[in-house]
């Protein structure tokens, strides 16, 4: 009889054990034969999101890059987008830029190149606010990211795509709400869901 049990144990915990790998199996192939339609294409603050978790999806790279400035984008653009064919492509930076010196005139042109080229593959861009900062002396990078935000919402109409305002929703008085930094610049991981909330309604508003 004890026998008995400990048999039927083993062998339900062997069941549940190869249930289970064959279910990472299955997950595995099926997300590598899926195609990509969405690309998440930033600095950290885009490369620390669980896009496909968060939006309950198989079909979204996460091309994010921790440190990367717009010039960075521009040199990778090839194989951090353009070789998945995506559909839509979400478009996140500029504070990298800020942060280092660059020149916001040298920013505005990169965008510019990453959007005209991403349209001329047939790959919807949607561009995304720069995330103002909360830190101490923050007044003249917040004052450029306002000043490069102006930009890209013009560049946004100028193109005929969407300007995603993600300020409106993560800021306050120009400044990241406290709440949704875990330091002053990078978003706390309950912060995507904001975030992807809007997302979803993009590309689900475009029958992607």
């Amino acid at each position: 009889m004890l026998y008995s049990i400990l048999l039927n144990v083993i062998l339900s915990i062997g069941i549940v054990f190869v249930a289970y790998k064959l279910r990472i199996k299955i997950y595995a192939q099926f997300s590598y034969f899926t195609s990509t339609k969405i690309v998440m294409f930033g600095n950290s603050l885009t490369a620390e999101g669980k896009w496909n978790s968060e939006l309950k999806r198989f079909d979204i790279k996460n091309s994010g890059r921790s440190g990367f400035t717009s010039s960075h984008f521009v040199w990778i653009l090839q194989d951090a987008v353009l070789k998945y064919k995506p559909k839509i492509c979400f478009i996140e930076g500029g504070i990298n830029d800020i942060g280092t010196g660059i020149p916001l005139s040298r920013t505005y042109e990169n965008y510019e190149t990453i959007v005209d080229i991403l349209i001329q593959h047939q790959i919807e861009p949607v561009l995304q606010s720069t995330l103002y900062v909360n830190k101490p002396d923050d007044s003249v990078t917040n004052s450029k990211v306002e000043s490069l935000n102006y930009f890209l919402s013009n560049l946004a109409s100028k193109r005929n795509i969407i300007y995603l305002d993600l300020n409106q929703y993560l800021s306050e008085n120009k400044k990241l709400r406290i709440e949704y930094t875990r330091d002053g610049v990078h978003l706390r991981q309950s912060t995507y869901k904001i975030w992807a909330h809007e997302i979803d309604k993009i590309i689900k508003n475009k029958g992607i």
